[in-house]
Order: C-alpha cells, then sequence, then structure tokens
C-alpha cells in the first residue's frame, strides 16, 4: 500500500530514517511497527540493525510529495502521520538531534517560537512573527510550567494555569466540575486521539487460548456499570468495539453490542464449554495495567477492580493486578474484551478570545497576553 502526502519537504524522510537508526535508540521506535513485521516496511529490520536506514518505505518524491510504503495494508496511516514530526535538515546535520532544546539552534516553520526552556521547571513559546501559515497564532505567549499533576486542578481553581487536560482531573474533580456552571461550560469535550480502552488476553497460554474463555470474561463485565460508578458519563461511554464514533465503519448503531453484552448466565456457559463448569478449577490470573498519570491510573485501578470482582464471581478465579509502564499495542479484535469504554478527550479551560491591539483577554475582565498551562 502506498500513501502520497504532499507538501512534505525531503526533510522528513531524514527525519524517519534517524528515528528507525538503532545508534539513535529512539524510545518511540515501537510507533511505526504496527502490522506484519513493520508498519513502515523494512521499519523493524533497521531498528534492528539488520537493513541500513536508507532502506526505509519513505521517500522523497520530489519537493513537496512524500511517498509512504507500508507492509501491508494499513487504513490509519493517514491518521498516524498527525504524528510525522520533521527536523530541519540544516540544523539536525549541524547541531544533532536535540538542536530544539537550546534557544541559539532552535527551528520553528510554525505558529510558535522557543522563548525559553528550563527542563523540568518551565517551557514558554512566543508568536512566531515571520510565520505565513494558513494558522496564524492567536497567543502572544504559551507558558508550560511542570508541577505535580495531583496539583494541576488546585492551580486551575486558584488562576494560576488556565488549561488541564483529562488525564489529571479525578472523579472527585469531576463531581467539583458539574456542580459548577461556570466549570461546566468551560469543559470542552473533542475528538483528540479517539481512544478505546480495552483488555487484551494472552492468546498463546492457557486458559485465554481457548476462545469460549475470552467470551466468557468478556459476558462477565457490566460495562456500564463501570462508566456510571468510575468514569463518569461526562467522559465516557460503554465500548463494545474499538473504534469510536466518528470513524468509517464504526458501530454507533449498537449492532456489535450484543457480542459482549453484559450477561453472567452466558459468561458461565462459555466457562462450562470451555472445560470449567462454574469456574472449577480455573487458574490465578495476573491483570497487567498500563502506566498513567496519577488521576487516570486511580480510575483504571478502580476499573480494573470492578472487572476482577465480576470475573471472580463468574469463574471463581483470583486475579491479581499489577501496573506496568506505558505500552501501546494493536490488538486483534478476537484477542480482546472491549472494556470498560471509550474516553473522550477533554479539557477544563478558560475562555480566550482576541482583544485589541492583538492581545488576548481572559475571564477576569483584564488583557491576558499569555495562557499557561
Amino acid at each position: 500500500m502506498e500513501r502520497r502526502h504532499a507538501r512534505h519537504r525531503p526533510r522528513l524522510r531524514r527525519t524517519f530514517r534517524l528515528c528507525a537508526s538503532p545508534e539513535h535508540a529512539w524510545d518511540f521506535a515501537w510507533f511505526y511497527a504496527f502490522i506484519g513485521e513493520g508498519g513502515l516496511r523494512n521499519w523493524d529490520r533497521i531498528v534492528a540493525g539488520e537493513l541500513p536506514p536508507d532502506s526505509l518505505g519513505v521517500t522523497a518524491v520530489d519537493a513537496l510529495t512524500l511517498q509512504i510504503v507500508t507492509e501491508g495494508p494499513f487504513p490509519a496511516m493517514p491518521s498516524v502521520m498527525k504524528f510525522g514530526y520533521t527536523l530541519q535538515k540544516r540544523a539536525l546535520e549541524e547541531h544533532g538531534p536535540y538542536y530544539n532544546s537550546d534557544l541559539a539552534t532552535s527551528v520553528s516553520s510554525g505558529p510558535f517560537v522557543l522563548a525559553e526552556f528550563d527542563p523540568g521547571n518551565r517551557i514558554v513559546l512566543e508568536a512566531n512573527p515571520d510565520y505565513t501559515g494558513y494558522r496564524p497564532p492567536r497567543l502572544a505567549r504559551i507558558e508550560g510550567i511542570y508541577m505535580s499533576p495531583a496539583t494541576y486542578f488546585l492551580a486551575f481553581q486558584s488562576g494560576e494555569i488556565d488549561i488541564v487536560g483529562h488525564e489529571q482531573l479525578t472523579s472527585a474533580d469531576f463531581a467539583i466540575i458539574r456542580a459548577d456552571s461556570t466549570l461546566m461550560a468551560n469543559y470542552l469535550r473533542h475528538y483528540g486521539d479517539f481512544r478505546t480502552d480495552y483488555i487484551l488476553f494472552d492468546t498463546f497460554t492457557p486458559p485465554f487460548d481457548n476462545l469460549d474463555v475470552r467470551r466468557a470474561f468478556a459476558h462477565a463485565v457490566n460495562r456500564q456499570a463501570i462508566v456510571a460508578g468510575v468514569y463518569g458519563s461526562i467522559k465516557a461511554q460503554p465500548a463494545h468495539s474499538m473504534l469510536m464514533p466518528g470513524f468509517p465503519s464504526a458501530d454507533t448503531a449498537g449492532e456489535l453490542a450484543d457480542l459482549q453484552r453484559f450477561d453472567c448466565g452466558l459468561a458461565r456457559q462459555h466457562l462450562a464449554a470451555a472445560g470449567y463448569p462454574d469456574g472449577e478449577d480455573f487458574p490465578p490470573l495476573v491483570m497487567w495495567l498500563r502506566g498513567e498519570p496519577p488521576a487516570t491510573a486511580a480510575v483504571y485501578q478502580a476499573s480494573a477492580a470492578s472487572i476482577a470482582s465480576a470475573w471472580e464471581f463468574t469463574s471463581r478465579c483470583r486475579t491479581r493486578m499489577v501496573r506496568s509502564s506505558w505500552s501501546p499495542s494493536t490488538p486483534d479484535p478476537r484477542d480482546c474484551s472491549w472494556v470498560p469504554c471509550r474516553t473522550a478527550w477533554t479539557s477544563l479551560t478558560r475562555p480566550i478570545c482576541s482583544a485589541p491591539g492583538g492581545r488576548v483577554a481572559g475571564t477576569r475582565g483584564t488583557t491576558r497576553p499569555s495562557i499557561v498551562w
């Protein structure tokens, strides 16, 4: 499969080759290994040192056209390419891959330029006076402040910062937001990254190599109850398939919901068919939880506890939960239980609007030349 993306310079090709190079040891080298031996052609073999970087399936056809060749059909590639950040060829050659961490060598072709960078404390961006693109900056200045995630909401309430992402908001925070009409008016929901949370089974190892066991566990979970009691309808909805509403072929009508509906009786039937009548002799389990920021981790742990309780009730199995580091995957639908929900990409923000002179007006009746997050 080939995907052509217009208006990308050949420098993007160098960026991909650098990221795949074993010498660079990019932390996110897994990102383009989606299918088969790698999403991008030869990506995994280059990362493993088996092929040179110039064999990567990324080619600059001309100054404005980038050609992407994947190992097989992968319809989501255009969406993935939104993360295809570009390094500037000259700066890369003269200063190395971290040139953007230094004000003296930083290069930007976008709406903002680096004005200050104090690692571990703050980063400041200012409007780029030379930018002539289609997305002109509407803010004069953006300040990013490093702080404990546990203090984000308090900092927002006290006016110290202007935006808080959903992943930093706890269930208690959401209760406060819903009870305050002003906060609710500033709570924004948008498509974000179309996140769907799920449980992935080890289908190569008993007992989950048995389809009936996987079906039993899928039917044993009450997604609606988890959304209502843990996530809250303000940020999530039950999911019975991977695709979020808005994706082509997404199950917006709920036609697939019956396949993993909450039904303890049916779950026990599948267990019996797998050779575990009433959960007899079913082995203990370990559920690995992905590492997340504290607020999100608390939600995952509460969801996992609910799921583990449902499984114990259905199969009499004991489940131990273990938190791991963050890791992504692209699962096979037959190997998953879509538990418990889809979460909207949301944030709490202060209303920001243009003010005379190109400045920015905020909620306190004074002109604000910046937004702090």
